[in-house]
């Protein structure tokens, strides 16, 4: 009996090692946590018509009144609109881009390719920190011109932020509309060749 007790329990530990080696150690790590928007659709209503029935006064003495209290000529009609502000050309943008990547001529390589999709007003800087992922940093009011931005560039919308948390660039402008601070997923970018 204390045979069968010995063999299970070298079963089971070689059962335990046997799984260390083939999935490995597991680790503890808290992950990132992941934000999924579930998209929303809406399909549109069609409300019929509808009318109101007029009555004609009875006689004309009706009709001449009514016109008397209402030709006073103080008929006021007010409309509201909302229009969204007109988005900027991609050459009324001014734009900088600084190198974090710590790679030679990236930021003059990115600057030569928003250029050629027509970005006019582009400076290149040098980075003052050496970061791992490129960030696209905005000013306030530019929402609009950036979500263009990172579609022509094919790049992760996620990876935007407002430009008060971007890292510090020396001769950097105050007034620059948009700063692609630059990683060292540089090499990974479309637009980098």
């Amino acid at each position: 009996m204390k045979t069968q007790v010995w063999v299970y329990a070298v079963v089971v530990a070689l059962s335990a090692l046997a799984g260390v080696a083939i999935a490995g150690v597991p680790t503890f790590e808290a992950a990132a946590p992941t934000l999924v928007v579930p998209e929303t659709t809406t399909t549109p209503t069609t409300v019929p018509p509808t009318t109101v029935p007029v009555s004609a006064p009875a006689d004309d003495e009706t009709d001449d009144e009514a016109d008397d209290e209402t030709d006073d000529g103080d008929t006021t009609t007010s409309t509201t609109t909302t229009t969204e502000p007109p988005i900027l050309e991609r050459g009324e943008l001014s734009i900088a881009v600084a190198n974090g990547a710590s790679v030679g001529g990236a930021a003059s390589q990115a600057r030569d390719a928003l250029e050629e999709i027509e970005y006019d007003s582009v400076g290149s800087f040098d980075g003052s920190d050496i970061v791992d992922f490129t960030i696209v940093y905005f000013a306030d009011g530019v929402d609009a011109e950036v979500e263009r931005l990172v579609e022509d560039i094919v790049f992760a919308p996620d990876l935007v932020a407002p430009i008060d948390e971007a890292p510090e660039v020396s001769g950097l402008d105050d007034d620059v509309d948009v700063l692609v601070y630059l990683g060292r997923d540089v090499r990974d970018l479309p637009f980098f060749n």
